[in-house]
């Protein structure tokens, strides 16, 4: 079994518990794709901003974004095909938003949409 199959990650969702999921994948020698709907997010993301303040052993996320980045580990993207195509590894984090009193299912329902239309077989 190839271990370096597992290495590579996609992280559906780049909120709250995506982002940090991500990284810590990519702290541990992950290639890791974090992967939005949302091009502003992706966007500053991949510029190494973000407004989340969690910390790990003194670090703050925005240093860890930067270091991760520039180590060449993680990258947000919205290609999510481009994700899958270089993943063998799938996390979904997509929210669940209540619109007019009901659960939307929509955001997570288009995103494993994709997911099974992508998805491979492979000989492990």
């Amino acid at each position: 079994m190839n271990n370096e199959l597992f290495k590579n990650v996609a992280v559906f969702g780049q909120g709250f518990v995506g982002l940090p999921l991500a990284l810590s994948f990519a702290m541990r020698g992950c290639n890791v794709y974090g992967v939005d709907v949302v091009e502003p997010l992706v966007k500053d993301i991949n510029n190494g901003i973000t407004h989340h303040t969690e910390e790990f052993e003194g670090k703050g996320i925005r240093e860890i974004l930067k270091e991760q980045l520039e180590a060449g580990r993680y990258r947000a993207t919205t290609n999510m095909e481009e994700a899958l195509k270089n993943c063998n590894n799938i996390v979904v984090t997509v929210g669940i938003p209540i619109r007019n009193g009901e659960h939307d299912l929509s955001d997570l329902l288009g995103c494993v949409s994709v997911i099974g239309r992508n998805l491979k077989e492979e000989i492990l």
